[in-house]
């Protein structure tokens, strides 16, 4: 339970909420970001299924990706606003992209289970083609938040392991030696597509602590120049008073203001 607490999978923020917000933040900014390469991708796919598979089957994806798409646009824009000084808008920006990633997840599983569907068994490159390409680009794009990264994978992974168990289940005692070898290839895929997650999630991580070191050094040597110009500027201050008093004092004796000058003085 503790690691659903800490990534923010049970609707709480992390035990640093500015920490929470700088990854809702990067998680956001990569969203809008990939917004256009998605939709090429979902076109794609739904020409593809109404050319081949089945047309209603596309429209109907079509209207779940156009609301998932809706609803992921709003959410990256309101994630943006964010602020940790307001914990309770933070639970529920958390809440709300974990909801969407449920959604969206679920909506491409249905478009590779339609597809798997309508396809004579044993015949699933299509289908498992485009959960291998969804997992892989959640894998690499999501893993600014790890409880996202983990919703994800999971459906995917689910839908991905359910097609070939169907064909297991319905063949039974007499299934032939390639289901078997489709059932292991997918597990296979499915380690290597967390082994993914878990190399991009490692260089995430390293980079953002790289970047927070480089902040904090900044905002080291900026504090010391600071530092440094106030102390000089005091200094110049408090050197400049007393010098201009003796200076003041030289130029009326010189000008003999006081009376004549001692010839040892001049």
């Amino acid at each position: 339970m503790s690691i659903f607490v800490r990534t923010g999978l049970a609707g709480h923020a992390s035990a640093d909420p500015a920490a929470s917000v700088m990854h809702i933040h990067d998680y956001a900014e990569q969203g809008l970001a990939l917004g256009g390469q998605r939709m090429a991708i979902f076109g794609a796919a739904l020409v593809l299924q109404a050319v081949y598979i089945s047309a209603v089957c596309a429209l109907i994806a079509l209207v779940l990706i156009i609301v998932a798409e809706v609803f992921d646009g709003r959410t990256f824009t309101l994630a943006l606003k964010v602020q940790a000084d307001d914990p309770t808008a933070l639970r529920t920006m958390l809440r709300r992209i974990h909801f969407s990633a449920l959604y969206g997840s679920a909506v491409m599983s249905f478009f590779a289970l339609t597809v798997a569907f309508a396809q004579p068994a044993n015949h699933y490159f299509m289908p498992m083609f485009f959960l291998v390409a969804a997992a892989v680009f959640s894998a690499i794009n999501a893993h600014q938040l790890v409880s996202v990264l983990v919703i994800r994978l999971a459906i995917y992974g689910a839908t991905f392991l359910t097609i070939p168990l169907l064909d297991l289940i319905a063949a039974g005692s007499a299934a032939r030696p390639q289901i078997w070898l489709n059932l292991f290839t997918s597990l296979f895929v499915l380690y290597f597509i967390v082994d993914c997650a878990r190399v991009g999630l490692r260089y995430y991580r390293t980079n953002r602590r790289q970047l927070m070191q480089l902040r904090t050094e900044n905002a080291r040597a900026n504090a010391a120049l600071t530092a440094k110009t106030e102390f000089l500027s005091t200094v110049s201050h408090e050197l400049r008073t007393p010098l201009t008093s003796i200076r003041g004092a030289l130029d009326l004796s010189m000008a003999g203001a006081f009376g004549p000058i001692p010839k040892k003085s001049a």
